[in-house]
């Protein structure tokens, strides 16, 4: 793994942790380390990449994937945080499962960078697959998910 201000993924201090939590209408499992990251300032682009599910669980109103389902997603989401490690400067901070979609969330120093990427990676996916870029300097588009990390 890349060491900090070196290309790719910005290493907390402490060792990550994630955390997993109801939200509406799903899920979410996000780094805890992220509610002490105090550089935020240098990682002003958020990058969501929506993946539609193919396999999904019937019997609950959440639309969430079935087991076979998941470990694929997961499995992309790994190679996806490997790819934003080793190239991009980037910061993972965790994904939402809901309503038939998952969102991988990354925060980017580098918005053209991962542009070029993603515009080609979708290109290989088997599943309907999106993504957005968002100036995002005070990181607002992830305060719900922060906010919901205990001290």
């Amino acid at each position: 793994m890349a060491s900090p201000g070196t290309l790719g993924y910005t290493k907390m201090k402490h060792t990550e942790n994630f955390t997993g939590f109801e939200i509406r209408d799903g899920f979410a499992i996000i780094n805890t380390s992220l509610k002490e990251f105090f550089n935020k300032q240098d990682y002003p682009y958020a990058v969501f990449i929506e993946i539609i599910f193919t396999n999904y669980r019937s019997e609950n109103q959440l639309g969430m994937p079935t087991a076979s389902e998941a470990e694929y997603l997961d499995e992309i989401e790994e190679n996806l945080v490997l790819h934003f490690e080793r190239h991009i400067k980037s910061v993972y901070i965790g994904h939402t499962s809901l309503m038939l979609k998952r969102e991988i969330i990354f925060y980017i120093q580098d918005p053209d960078l991962a542009d070029s990427f993603l515009r080609e990676w979708i290109k290989s996916t088997k599943r309907e697959t999106d993504y957005e870029i968002y100036d995002d300097p005070l990181w607002e588009k992830v305060n719900y998910f922060l906010g919901h990390l205990k001290e």
